[in-house]
């Protein structure tokens, strides 16, 4: 499983700043899928804001690589921008996690498992361990 922390943030929006920001968060992380392209059988993105009109120019570009070169490999991109715990299936093949704000709830637990041999069929299953919920 591959991890990917990338500088996705809430708060005010300016938009020169998050430009050069997601586009160099978008670099680091095709560069990482490439480097390890092979060795991976999931990814696991790691950032704070949610999917939204402020982060397109990321996450937009993102879901096209992911389209045409990474189909067949399960992405959860885990956050924690609005503090409320929400899991939303986007895309057949990626998982958006947001979980809740840490004085509310102790960790997640995410467990990656197969369903069968395929690795199109491996999935995230996630344990809240008794957080409220």
């Amino acid at each position: 499983v591959l991890f990917i922390g990338v500088h996705i943030i809430g708060g005010d929006y300016h938009e020169e700043e998050w430009r050069r920001r997601h586009r160099q968060s978008f670099i680091w992380t095709r560069n990482s899928l490439k480097r390890h392209s092979g060795e991976m059988d999931a990814v696991v993105l790691l950032g704070h804001a949610r999917r939204n009109w402020k982060h397109e120019d990321y996450f937009d570009p993102l879901l096209v690589l992911i389209d045409e070169n990474y189909g067949d490999i399960p992405f959860m991109y885990c956050h924690g921008d609005g503090h409320v715990y929400n899991v939303r299936e986007k895309y057949m093949n990626f998982l958006d996690v947001e979980v809740n704000s840490g004085k509310k709830a102790p960790p997640i637990k995410v467990t990656i498992s197969y369903e069968h041999v395929e690795r199109a069929k491996m999935k995230f299953s996630i344990d809240q361990r008794g957080g409220k919920y």
